[in-house]
């Protein structure tokens, strides 16, 4: 979804829409195991093309 479209579809300016919008894709909000499903996304191979790096746990990238 476009960023304009996700703004309106959780309804309003850029602070509220986007908190809205964080807090529902995982349907909470920093909980142990969504912080997981996240960096295991991250490092997949499926993480790698969206994103176009190899996230590492240090912050770094990995080659």
């Amino acid at each position: 979804m476009p960023p304009a479209q996700v703004l309106r579809h959780f309804g309003g300016g850029a602070e509220g829409g986007w908190a809205r919008a964080a807090w529902s894709a995982p349907g909470s909000a920093g909980e142990a195991a969504d912080v997981a499903d996240v960096m295991a996304f991250l490092v997949s191979d499926a993480g790698r093309r969206i994103t176009d790096s190899r996230v590492g746990t240090t912050g770094g990238s990995l080659p």
